[in-house]
């Protein structure tokens, strides 16, 4: 039984982990066009450093460019960067967002967004992504 044990049940039951292993990073592990986008996105955003306050001061130059931004995103009229009520964004595509209306101890979520403009007092923009969909 020992022998038995030792040749077959332990290898089969390796084969089984790394197959299962395998199996369950395999998704995690492939790179999409779209997630090769975002990730050039993302490079160009923290690259850029554009600031709530740059982008609502000069739309102009910041139309088009990627950001990176902490959002709260309590409802179509409720999103704001940095969870303060006075930086206050218009979503195009706000369905497509996730809400975060924060938690205990965190106000908002990084979400990578690209800068259409200016609408109203607020820094309109396209949601891109976000790790929380």
């Amino acid at each position: 039984m020992k022998r038995l044990k030792r040749f077959v049940l332990c290898p089969t039951a390796g084969l089984a982990a790394i197959f299962l292993l395998v199996l369950w990073l395999g998704p995690l592990l492939r790179t999409s066009p779209e997630l090769k986008e975002y990730r050039r996105m993302l490079g160009e955003a923290e690259e850029l450093g554009l600031t709530y306050e740059s982008a609502l001061a000069d739309p102009g130059s910041a139309a088009g460019k990627p950001v990176l931004w902490c959002v709260q995103n309590r409802g179509a009229d409720m999103v704001t960067a940095g969870g303060d009520p006075g930086r206050r964004l218009r979503v195009v595509n706000h369905t497509e967002m996730p809400v975060f209306a924060g938690g205990k101890h965190f106000a908002c979520t990084d979400m990578l967004l690209t800068v259409l403009g200016t609408s109203d007092g607020a820094v309109e923009v396209k949601f891109e992504y976000s790790r929380h969909i």
